[in-house]
This record gives C-alpha cells, sequence and structure tokens, in this order.
C-alpha cells in the first residue's frame, strides 16, 4: 500500500485568540501537549484542517495542524480565527495585540 500524502499548502492563516493557547501532539483535548503557551495574537499557518467536528467543552469546531515558528501540532478551532491571506491574519494580529493590552 503507498504511503498516505499529507496535504500542504491550504493557504489559510490563523491568529490565536486566547493566551497561553496549547499545541498538541494529536487532534483531541487528552493528548499530551506538544508545545505550550502560544501566546494571543500569534500568526499560524494552517497545515490540515481536521475531518470531522469534534466537542470539547461542549464547544463544536474543527481541529486543526498548524505550523508556528516551525513547531507544528494541533489547535482546537475555538482558539483561532482563520484568515485567507498572511496579510489578514497580521493586520488582525496587531488588533487583537493591542485590544489585549489595553484590557490590561
Amino acid at each position: 500500500m503507498p504511503p498516505t500524502v499529507i496535504p500542504t499548502g491550504l493557504n489559510q492563516w490563523g491568529v490565536i485568540k486566547y493566551d497561553y493557547t496549547r499545541l498538541r501532539e494529536e487532534p483531541n483535548d487528552s493528548n499530551d501537549v506538544k508545545y505550550d503557551m502560544l501566546r494571543i495574537s500569534s500568526v499560524v499557518e494552517i497545515i490540515i484542517k481536521g475531518q470531522e467536528i469534534n466537542s470539547v467543552n461542549n464547544i463544536s469546531d474543527y481541529w486543526y495542524c498548524v505550523d508556528y515558528e516551525k513547531k507544528r501540532g494541533w489547535i482546537f478551532g475555538q482558539f483561532l480565527e482563520i484568515y485567507n491571506t498572511y496579510e489578514e491574519s497580521a493586520k488582525r494580529s496587531e488588533e487583537i495585540f493591542s485590544e489585549y493590552n489595553e484590557s490590561k
């Protein structure tokens, strides 16, 4: 059987909506945390969108495999705002960062 090809290049970007978001090894909330503490307003490249909607803490969304500074892992969709270009996500990142700092 040929190896499974993992699709890349969805050309989508995400902005982290909450401080200290976890990047997980697998697409589930009981899995070990691969990289902890992605900061609010961080921009991530979306590599893979999960195939089905899951429920975490009574919230339904997809899991997304993302790349952040050459670290790859899974984030639940609730924690992302998704954009079709890097430019859109970078602009929103600046807005979120400003809003976050003003609320402190």
